[in-house]
């Protein structure tokens, strides 16, 4: 993989879409079909598995997810219990927050029953946009 494609930012040399374009096809895919964690790192897996090498495929959701670190701006995490669709908390970039152990609204334990979606603020990314 040569300096241009790394900054064209491409999965892989003739790819047909950007590498952060395929990340949100495979988020939103993960979200509409509710995907389990595992099922998302297997999707992963195949995906990666299918892109000619070298490449820049996430192989990992933590990989997938630490691309957006480089989004410049106020990038929250908000998590919410998935049982009761509770709000529990919002995490910055730098904060680290440690969740209670069970929901406040309906009691339910949060030790593997929290989701959560990120809030990017447009004008950041509209600025990014225009500046990248």
């Amino acid at each position: 993989m040569n300096q241009r494609s790394i900054s064209r930012g491409i999965s892989y040399e003739g790819a047909s879409i950007s590498l952060s374009s395929s990340i949100l096809l495979t988020l939103s895919f993960v979200l509409k079909h509710r995907l389990t964690g595992q099922c998302f790192t297997d999707l992963l897996a195949v995906i990666e598995a299918h892109c000619p090498k070298p490449n820049y495929c996430k192989t990992s959701v933590r990989k997938l997810f630490d691309h957006f670190k480089n989004i410049k701006g106020n990038l929250v995490k908000h998590t919410f219990c998935t049982f009761c669709k509770g709000y529990i908390c919002e995490q910055r970039e730098v904060e680290s927050v440690t969740l209670p152990d069970s929901c406040k609204i309906c009691g339910t334990s949060l030790a593997n029953n929290t989701s959560f979606f990120l809030e990017a603020p447009l004008a950041d990314q509209v600025t990014k946009l225009f500046k990248g």
